[in-house]
């Protein structure tokens, strides 16, 4: 917990600084993280450990802390960038949590253990039509992504967005459509920018995928109900095929993503792109093609690299792959 709280007090003073919302201070405020950004890639290490050391089993482990492992490479590869440290410790405190509490829900009543209070079993207490989930769904993540994007914490200074353009962004990243009325880059800081790769990659996926395979990564059990509801929204009697075509299903597209990402970071790179811009703008633009979403932290999209051949090439063959599905 001590680590949690480091890295959180880290995290909190890296966006308040960069949105210059601290006046008074902020010279030692930023001392402060400039020593952090060495000192917080060895916290999450200890963390990994501790937890691996308290599960002794490495599936286990696996199965609560992938994020956090899977941070930890990019985490040493960009060491003492302040920018990327915040954003992966950032990502790093989501799953720390996510995992204490799946790790909490493994000890109250077999209700909770299968599923409860998950999206999925918000939406089977619904009680809505197999026809009905869909629309659903979406209203309810563009709800939510547009009250995100509406607020300062989303924005670069001197820069803000009225309700209608938040929605109309909202509803065109979790329809993948790629229409924007604003540059993107420009617009939206850091965390602007990866709450708009969220639902991207929501819209992509869908909600009814993500939250099964959240189910299924952190081990827990879909009840009864989430049954039957999985079974009539994919229109299906083999119970055991949808988990297995959900597994399939994360598992291409991570795998698919990261390899776009790997090939646009070191074209990128070879570019001149700062190294660690270059891994993020590689995993955006990676999501967001396989997506088909459309959407790009370039105010000019590529057309800048429209004599590189392996950016137009890596990019078509996702948008293709994407588009065919699974």
């Amino acid at each position: 917990m001590t680590e949690l709280a480091v890295n959180g007090l880290f995290v909190i003073g890296y966006f308040l600084l960069r949105n210059e919302w601290i006046t008074t201070g902020s010279g030692f405020v930023e001392s402060v993280l400039n020593i952090g950004k060495y000192i917080v890639p060895f916290l999450v290490s200890l963390s990994a450990f501790h937890f691996y050391w308290h599960h002794r089993c490495f599936g286990k482990f696996l199965r609560y802390h992938v994020f956090s492992v899977l941070i930890l490479i990019p985490m040493f590869i960009s060491y003492g960038d302040l920018q990327f440290t915040a954003i992966l410790a950032t990502a790093h405190l989501v799953s720390s949590f996510m995992s204490l509490k799946a790790e909490t829900n493994q000890d109250e009543d077999s209700k909770r253990y299968e599923g409860e209070g998950t999206a999925l079993e918000w939406l089977v207490r619904l009680k809505l039509k197999p026809g009905q989930v869909v629309p659903a769904s979406f209203f309810l993540v563009i709800c939510i992504g547009t009250l995100f994007l509406g607020t300062p914490f989303a924005w670069e200074k001197d820069q803000s967005i009225n309700f209608l353009d938040a929605l109309f962004t909202a509803t065109s990243a979790t329809c993948v459509t790629g229409l924007s009325v604003f540059s993107i880059s420009d617009q939206f800081n850091i965390f602007g920018e990866l709450v708009l790769l969220l639902l991207i990659q929501i819209g992509g996926l869908g909600l009814m995928t993500l939250s099964s395979s959240m189910i299924i990564i952190l081990g827990r059990r879909f009840g009864l109900k989430g049954k039957i509801f999985m079974q009539d929204v994919l229109d299906t009697a083999n119970f055991e095929g949808i988990l297995k075509l959900i597994a399939d299903i994360i598992k291409y597209t991570f795998v698919i993503e990261l390899i776009g990402a790997i090939i646009l970071t070191m074209t990128f790179t070879y570019e001149g792109m700062e190294f660690t811009q270059a891994v993020y703008s590689g995993i955006f633009h990676s999501i967001s093609a396989f997506c088909n979403a459309g959407f790009s932290l370039f105010n000019n999209s590529i057309e800048g690299f429209r004599d590189n051949y392996i950016v137009n090439w890596t990019i078509m063959i996702l948008i293709i792959l994407g588009g065919l599905g699974f």
